[in-house]
């Protein structure tokens, strides 16, 4: 079986309706168990669409959209931008905001690629670290993440549906050498 050649490239605006179909697609396959079911399917592609097309359309040197592609179709992604906490930002530190990928290009070392891409961006950018959130029970995500070299520098709690759900901080530092 011969492998499909995946390219890693920033996002456009066309590549909107693509991304919001993985989005749903990969939140509903890695989150069906974890979130609670009236939290999956609020997650829809009308949402998602409007949501991608909007951050899209919005120029910033702030956050940055990656997309990987196999045969002119996205497969996954990668938001990015400086980390989201509440209070006053973090000087220096840059978030992984989101990264999905359909469950049936997972395992081929694309979401390596994605990471990789908005790691060089962030560093670009002028951040020295990366953050991001993983909610505890995406072993897929831990294991990844720990794969990466990030550690675990705190833990929050937020609630869906009734559910009380614990995210885990992953933290990676940025190699600055250029």
């Amino acid at each position: 079986m011969t492998a499909i050649a995946t390219r890693v490239r920033p996002a456009m605006l066309t590549d909107a309706a693509q991304i919001a179909q993985v989005h749903v697609d990969s939140w509903h396959t890695t989150y069906t168990g974890i979130f609670p079911p009236a939290a999956i399917a609020g997650h829809t592609l009308e949402r998602r669409l409007a949501l991608w097309t909007r951050h899209l359309g919005e120029a910033s040197d702030r956050h940055a959209l990656f997309v990987a592609v196999q045969a002119d179709a996205v497969v996954g992604f990668a938001s990015l931008g400086a980390f989201r906490v509440q209070g006053p930002p973090i000087e220096g530190e840059g978030e992984l905001n989101a990264i999905y990928l359909l469950q049936r290009v997972q395992g081929q070392g694309i979401g390596r690629r994605l990471a990789d891409a908005g790691s060089r961006w962030l560093q670009q950018a002028g951040f020295a670290a990366m953050r991001c959130w993983v909610v505890r029970g995406n072993l897929p995500a831990e294991a990844f993440y720990a794969r990466l070299g990030g550690l675990v520098v705190g833990t929050t709690t937020f609630e869906v549906e009734g559910a009380l759900l614990v995210e885990d901080c992953y933290r990676f530092e940025l190699n600055t050498k250029a």
